[in-house]
């Protein structure tokens, strides 16, 4: 066999691997995303079941991980496809705050955006809470009630929707009350006893999010966090001002 010969062998060999590659491009970056996963144990695996054979254990494991990598790649493709209309309103919402504007009720609206682009498959959703952000920014009125109670439910999150966010977002104002508030805090019923506040932790921290696409984990730190400032008096520190990306993490 020639040199020659040899050589474009070779490189029909490397032409069609790439080839395979390109081709699942997709399958290989949730292989290497499940990989990295695994290998930084993020996740504590399930006590064994009695009689569970190994090789059943690391299918499982396998499994799990290969569900998982869904979750990234699924918020890197909302990215892709609503950043173009999400980027110019959080750069209209940095040029205002720069200027000395308030906007706590954008914000609100941007936050909840983030955890639906980061951690729910609902794109309509989303879609939806973008579109209101961008109604936000042609009604300047609305910015200086956001950090007032609202009726009905006497938080202080307007312009949210999701309730761990409105918990979030109220805590440090109910820590501050010195008098009655104007509104029932009706938003803390769903944690008002052991029991409820149980069943809310446990919810968070078992969701199948393998199988729903919605990963509660950021849900479950922020209303354990939230839960023990109210239990124990604790402020958040002051934010003097807050930067926006459209990046979110």
């Amino acid at each position: 066999m020639t040199r020659q010969k040899l050589w474009l062998i070779l490189f029909g060999g490397v032409l069609i691997v790439a080839l395979v590659a390109y081709i699942n491009r997709a399958r290989l970056e949730r292989v290497l995303i499940a990989a990295s996963i695994c290998h930084a144990h993020i996740f504590t695996p399930p006590p064994s079941d009695p009689g569970e054979s190994r090789w059943h254990r690391l299918q499982d494991g396998a499994q799990f991980y290969w569900d998982f990598s869904e979750i990234p790649v699924g918020r890197k493709m909302r990215l892709k496809m609503l950043d173009p209309t999400l980027r110019p309103l959080v750069k209209e919402i940095n040029r205002r705050q720069a200027a000395g504007e308030d906007m706590k009720y954008s914000m609100h609206i941007y936050r909840e955006i983030r955890w639906r682009l980061n951690f729910t498959p609902d794109v309509a959703a989303t879609r939806a809470r973008i579109a209101d952000l961008g109604q936000s920014l042609v009604q300047p009125e609305t910015q200086r009630f956001a950090a007032e109670e609202q009726a009905p439910d006497g938080s202080w999150a307007q312009g949210i929707n999701v309730w761990y966010l409105k918990l979030y977002y109220s805590v440090d104002h109910v820590l501050d009350c010195r008098a009655t508030p104007q509104y029932p805090l009706s938003f803390l019923d769903r944690i008002n006893s052991p029991e409820k506040l149980d069943n809310q932790l446990d919810s968070d921290l078992h969701n199948d999010f393998t199988k729903t696409g919605i990963f509660n984990r950021e849900e479950l730190d922020e209303t354990f966090s939230a839960t023990a400032r109210l239990l124990f008096g604790t402020s958040k520190p002051a934010v003097t001002r807050l930067t926006l990306s459209s990046e979110t993490r």
